[in-house]
Protein backbone atom coordinates (compact mmCIF):
# COMPACT_ATOMS: atom_id res chain seq x y z
CA UNK A 1 0.00 0.00 0.00
CA UNK A 2 1.62 3.41 -1.00
CA UNK A 3 4.76 1.99 -2.37
CA UNK A 4 7.15 3.60 -3.66
CA UNK A 5 6.13 2.52 -6.87
CA UNK A 6 2.41 4.02 -6.61
CA UNK A 7 3.70 7.77 -5.03
CA UNK A 8 6.22 7.94 -8.11
CA UNK A 9 3.50 6.79 -10.42
CA UNK A 10 3.43 7.73 -13.98
CA UNK A 11 6.61 8.84 -13.05
CA UNK A 12 8.57 5.47 -12.91
CA UNK A 13 11.21 4.05 -10.06
CA UNK A 14 13.88 3.48 -12.55
CA UNK A 15 13.47 6.79 -14.15
CA UNK A 16 13.37 8.58 -10.75
CA UNK A 17 16.47 6.86 -9.28
CA UNK A 18 18.37 7.59 -12.44
CA UNK A 19 17.45 11.16 -12.94
CA UNK A 20 15.91 12.79 -10.01
CA UNK A 21 17.32 11.62 -6.87
CA UNK A 22 19.27 13.40 -4.87
CA UNK A 23 19.69 15.65 -8.16
CA UNK A 24 16.37 17.94 -8.82
CA UNK A 25 13.06 18.28 -7.35
CA UNK A 26 9.74 16.67 -9.19
CA UNK A 27 6.37 17.71 -9.33
CA UNK A 28 4.32 14.32 -10.18
CA UNK A 29 0.55 15.21 -10.42
CA UNK A 30 -2.13 12.22 -9.46
CA UNK A 31 -5.43 11.71 -9.54
CA UNK A 32 -7.52 13.06 -6.86
CA UNK A 33 -8.26 9.82 -5.44
CA UNK A 34 -4.52 8.32 -5.00
CA UNK A 35 -4.12 8.91 -1.62
CA UNK A 36 -7.84 8.10 -0.11
CA UNK A 37 -7.70 6.48 3.36
CA UNK A 38 -4.02 7.76 3.80
CA UNK A 39 -4.26 10.99 6.01
CA UNK A 40 -6.73 14.01 5.86
CA UNK A 41 -8.56 15.94 7.85
CA UNK A 42 -10.72 12.55 9.70
CA UNK A 43 -7.36 11.72 11.32
CA UNK A 44 -6.24 15.13 12.07
CA UNK A 45 -9.29 15.72 14.56
CA UNK A 46 -8.64 12.24 16.21
CA UNK A 47 -5.21 13.64 17.12
CA UNK A 48 -6.55 16.63 17.83
CA UNK A 49 -9.40 15.02 20.33
CA UNK A 50 -7.58 12.07 21.69
CA UNK A 51 -4.13 13.58 22.23
CA UNK A 52 -3.04 16.06 25.35
CA UNK A 53 -2.03 19.36 24.34
CA UNK A 54 2.00 18.25 25.65
CA UNK A 55 2.20 15.89 23.47
CA UNK A 56 5.51 16.28 21.92
CA UNK A 57 4.69 15.26 18.23
CA UNK A 58 2.22 18.78 18.01
CA UNK A 59 3.28 21.57 17.47
CA UNK A 60 2.48 25.12 15.72
CA UNK A 61 4.49 27.51 13.50
CA UNK A 62 2.93 31.12 12.93
CA UNK A 63 4.35 33.22 10.75
CA UNK A 64 7.57 31.21 9.99
CA UNK A 65 8.17 31.38 13.57
CA UNK A 66 7.79 28.42 16.09
CA UNK A 67 5.01 28.56 18.36
CA UNK A 68 6.37 27.99 22.44
CA UNK A 69 4.56 24.40 22.98
CA UNK A 70 2.50 26.10 25.69
CA UNK A 71 0.61 27.81 23.30
CA UNK A 72 -0.56 24.49 22.05
CA UNK A 73 -3.52 25.41 24.79
CA UNK A 74 -4.63 28.25 22.71
CA UNK A 75 -4.51 25.93 19.61
CA UNK A 76 -8.13 27.15 18.43
CA UNK A 77 -6.51 31.05 18.62
CA UNK A 78 -3.63 30.54 16.49
CA UNK A 79 -5.17 28.24 14.09
CA UNK A 80 -8.01 30.76 13.28
CA UNK A 81 -4.64 33.53 12.97
CA UNK A 82 -3.67 31.08 10.12
CA UNK A 83 -1.01 29.44 12.11
CA UNK A 84 0.41 25.60 10.87
CA UNK A 85 -0.41 22.81 12.88
CA UNK A 86 2.45 20.10 12.35
CA UNK A 87 2.16 16.58 13.62
CA UNK A 88 4.84 14.74 14.15
CA UNK A 89 6.17 11.01 13.74
CA UNK A 90 2.47 10.42 12.16
CA UNK A 91 3.55 6.90 11.64
CA UNK A 92 3.65 6.30 15.30
CA UNK A 93 0.01 7.40 15.63
CA UNK A 94 -1.54 6.13 12.39
CA UNK A 95 -1.35 2.06 11.38
CA UNK A 96 -2.01 3.13 7.84
CA UNK A 97 0.64 5.50 8.04
CA UNK A 98 2.92 3.46 9.88
CA UNK A 99 2.40 0.75 7.25
CA UNK A 100 3.37 3.66 4.69
CA UNK A 101 6.72 4.61 6.48
CA UNK A 102 7.65 0.05 6.75
CA UNK A 103 7.13 -0.59 3.34
CA UNK A 104 8.73 2.79 1.94
CA UNK A 105 11.83 2.29 4.60
CA UNK A 106 12.25 -1.60 3.33
CA UNK A 107 12.14 -0.38 -0.46
CA UNK A 108 14.34 2.18 -0.13
CA UNK A 109 16.80 0.53 2.90
CA UNK A 110 16.74 3.80 4.66
CA UNK A 111 14.93 5.38 8.17
CA UNK A 112 11.38 6.88 7.17
CA UNK A 113 9.84 9.56 9.13
CA UNK A 114 6.45 11.12 8.19
CA UNK A 115 5.09 14.59 9.48
CA UNK A 116 1.62 16.43 8.91
CA UNK A 117 1.42 19.80 8.22
CA UNK A 118 -2.33 21.48 8.38
CA UNK A 119 -1.87 24.72 6.37
CA UNK A 120 -4.50 28.19 6.03
CA UNK A 121 -5.29 30.16 3.23
CA UNK A 122 -1.89 32.76 2.21
CA UNK A 123 -0.25 32.14 5.08
CA UNK A 124 3.36 31.14 5.18
CA UNK A 125 4.12 28.77 7.58
CA UNK A 126 8.01 28.28 7.03
CA UNK A 127 10.45 30.57 5.89
CA UNK A 128 12.19 29.66 2.82
CA UNK A 129 14.85 26.98 3.71
CA UNK A 130 16.17 23.61 2.86
CA UNK A 131 16.35 20.29 4.82
CA UNK A 132 19.20 17.89 5.60
CA UNK A 133 17.07 14.87 4.23
CA UNK A 134 15.07 13.96 0.87
CA UNK A 135 11.58 14.40 1.03
CA UNK A 136 8.25 13.33 -0.56
CA UNK A 137 5.35 15.52 -0.55
CA UNK A 138 2.34 14.20 -0.29
CA UNK A 139 -0.66 16.42 -0.96
CA UNK A 140 -4.19 14.83 0.55
CA UNK A 141 -6.50 17.61 1.37
CA UNK A 142 -6.77 21.07 -0.49
CA UNK A 143 -4.17 23.06 -2.21
CA UNK A 144 -0.72 24.44 -1.67
CA UNK A 145 1.85 26.58 -3.95
CA UNK A 146 5.60 25.57 -3.88
CA UNK A 147 8.34 26.98 -5.45
CA UNK A 148 11.57 25.08 -5.42
CA UNK A 149 15.25 26.81 -5.78
CA UNK A 150 18.80 25.11 -6.42
CA UNK A 151 21.12 24.64 -3.44
CA UNK A 152 23.77 27.22 -2.21
CA UNK A 153 25.47 23.83 -0.40
CA UNK A 154 24.93 20.19 -2.03
CA UNK A 155 24.86 17.50 -0.12
CA UNK A 156 23.97 19.55 3.81
CA UNK A 157 24.32 16.80 6.42
CA UNK A 158 22.18 16.97 9.52
CA UNK A 159 25.86 17.09 11.74
CA UNK A 160 26.44 20.28 9.96
CA UNK A 161 27.11 23.52 12.71
CA UNK A 162 23.36 24.64 13.86
CA UNK A 163 24.83 28.01 11.62
CA UNK A 164 25.61 26.07 8.71
CA UNK A 165 22.49 27.52 6.84
CA UNK A 166 23.57 31.37 7.69
CA UNK A 167 26.52 31.13 6.05
CA UNK A 168 24.49 30.77 2.63
CA UNK A 169 21.87 33.72 1.13
CA UNK A 170 18.72 32.49 0.56
CA UNK A 171 17.52 32.38 -2.86
CA UNK A 172 14.38 35.13 -3.99
CA UNK A 173 14.90 34.40 -7.30
CA UNK A 174 15.44 31.83 -10.02
CA UNK A 175 13.35 28.96 -8.73
CA UNK A 176 13.36 26.33 -10.94
CA UNK A 177 10.16 24.20 -9.86
CA UNK A 178 6.75 26.39 -9.53
CA UNK A 179 4.06 24.20 -9.08
CA UNK A 180 0.48 24.09 -6.91
CA UNK A 181 -0.21 20.90 -5.41
CA UNK A 182 -3.98 19.74 -5.38
CA UNK A 183 -5.13 16.13 -3.58
CA UNK A 184 -3.16 13.40 -4.98
CA UNK A 185 -0.19 15.19 -6.57
CA UNK A 186 3.34 14.73 -5.45
CA UNK A 187 6.50 16.58 -4.90
CA UNK A 188 9.94 15.51 -4.67
CA UNK A 189 12.68 17.77 -3.22
CA UNK A 190 16.10 16.76 -2.55
CA UNK A 191 18.04 17.53 0.51
CA UNK A 192 20.02 20.92 0.26
CA UNK A 193 17.35 22.41 -2.41
CA UNK A 194 16.00 25.66 -0.79
CA UNK A 195 11.56 25.58 -0.83
CA UNK A 196 8.96 27.22 0.83
CA UNK A 197 5.11 27.04 0.18
CA UNK A 198 1.79 28.80 0.08
CA UNK A 199 -1.85 27.60 0.86
CA UNK A 200 -4.15 28.65 -1.08
CA UNK A 201 -6.90 26.92 0.93
CA UNK A 202 -7.02 24.89 4.03
CA UNK A 203 -5.06 21.87 3.04
CA UNK A 204 -2.93 18.81 4.25
CA UNK A 205 0.01 17.83 2.90
CA UNK A 206 1.87 14.80 4.57
CA UNK A 207 6.01 14.80 4.34
CA UNK A 208 7.84 11.47 3.78
CA UNK A 209 11.48 12.41 4.84
CA UNK A 210 14.25 9.70 4.51
CA UNK A 211 18.10 9.92 4.52
CA UNK A 212 20.55 8.13 2.16
CA UNK A 213 23.93 6.80 3.09
CA UNK A 214 26.82 9.20 2.08
CA UNK A 215 30.20 8.56 2.17
CA UNK A 216 30.68 10.54 5.25
CA UNK A 217 28.26 8.07 7.14
CA UNK A 218 30.64 4.97 5.39
CA UNK A 219 33.83 6.80 7.48
CA UNK A 220 32.24 7.28 10.31
CA UNK A 221 31.17 3.42 10.23
CA UNK A 222 34.51 2.78 9.56
CA UNK A 223 35.99 4.61 12.26
CA UNK A 224 33.48 3.10 14.98
CA UNK A 225 33.66 -0.34 13.89
CA UNK A 226 37.72 -0.17 14.09
CA UNK A 227 37.98 1.57 17.23
CA UNK A 228 38.15 -1.51 18.95
CA UNK A 229 39.15 -3.92 17.12
CA UNK A 230 42.08 -2.72 15.16
CA UNK A 231 45.66 -1.85 17.15
CA UNK A 232 47.59 -0.55 14.60
CA UNK A 233 44.44 2.34 13.50
CA UNK A 234 44.63 3.66 17.67
CA UNK A 235 48.13 4.00 17.01
CA UNK A 236 49.95 7.28 17.20
CA UNK A 237 51.26 8.50 14.11
CA UNK A 238 54.96 9.09 14.53
CA UNK A 239 55.96 12.49 15.50
CA UNK A 240 57.33 14.18 13.18
CA UNK A 241 58.80 18.02 12.16
CA UNK A 242 55.94 20.44 10.86
CA UNK A 243 57.91 20.21 7.67
CA UNK A 244 57.73 16.60 7.35
CA UNK A 245 54.09 17.11 7.53
CA UNK A 246 53.93 19.69 5.13
CA UNK A 247 55.88 17.30 2.51
CA UNK A 248 58.82 20.07 2.57
CA UNK A 249 60.71 17.49 3.93
CA UNK A 250 60.47 13.93 2.59
CA UNK A 251 63.32 12.22 4.44
CA UNK A 252 60.96 11.21 7.37
CA UNK A 253 61.28 7.49 7.30
CA UNK A 254 59.32 6.46 10.35
CA UNK A 255 56.06 9.38 9.35
CA UNK A 256 56.54 8.20 5.56
CA UNK A 257 56.45 4.90 6.39
CA UNK A 258 53.57 4.75 8.92
CA UNK A 259 51.02 6.72 6.45
CA UNK A 260 52.06 4.13 3.72
CA UNK A 261 50.52 1.51 6.12
CA UNK A 262 47.82 3.88 6.83
CA UNK A 263 47.16 4.30 3.63
CA UNK A 264 47.28 0.38 3.08
CA UNK A 265 45.31 -0.37 5.95
CA UNK A 266 42.25 1.95 4.84
CA UNK A 267 41.87 0.95 1.42
CA UNK A 268 41.91 -2.94 2.77
CA UNK A 269 38.60 -1.78 4.88
CA UNK A 270 37.43 0.07 1.87
CA UNK A 271 37.42 -3.33 0.35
Amino acid sequence: MFGLDQILHPFTVADFLAECLGKKAIYIPGPPEKFDGLYTWKEVNTVLNNMRPSFEGLRLVHETKSLDTSELRRMGHWLSKGATLVINYVQDVDPIAEQVAASLANEMNAAVNINCYVSFPTRQGFDNHYDTHDVFILQTAGRKAWKVFEPTRRFPLDRDPSDQKKRYAKPTEGEYVTCELTPGDVLYIPRGHWHYAVSSESCIHLTVSFNNRSGIDFLQFLANEWRENDDFLRQDFPLGRIESLLGDRPDDPALSEHIARFQSRLAELVQ
